[in-house]
């Protein structure tokens, strides 16, 4: 049996089907934290988080991302383009690189 992100629920020594459900909880919990604390950084409007979150949530298209949070394409476009003055950076890849990269205050 596999999750939905295709982790394997037995996905290690003594991790059975509960352990697993609860590794993926601590993951998503952490992930949460980090986001939490790189949006404040960044000043991020609340709007501009949870477009942020759904995005480190997994990569989407932006159609599918807009639809996701329901709101326009267009919108999500001015808010993504906004995140990335706020940033400094100039694609998506480099928003996810200066996330999962930046140690700062660790």
């Amino acid at each position: 049996m596999r999750l939905s992100q295709g982790f394997p629920l037995d996905a290690g020594p003594g991790i059975g089907h509960i352990g697993a459900g609860l590794w993926m909880v601590q993951v998503m919990g952490a992930l949460d934290e980090k986001v939490a604390k790189f949006c404040a950084e960044y000043a991020l409007s609340p709007q501009q988080t949870r477009i942020f979150t759904a995005l480190m949530h997994g990569a989407l298209s932006n159609e599918a991302l807009a639809r996701r949070l329901g709101m326009t394409e267009g919108s999500l476009r001015t808010q993504l383009r906004r995140i990335s003055i706020k940033t400094m950076t100039i694609s998506r890849t480099e928003l996810l690189y200066l996330f999962f990269l930046d140690r700062r205050g660790e």
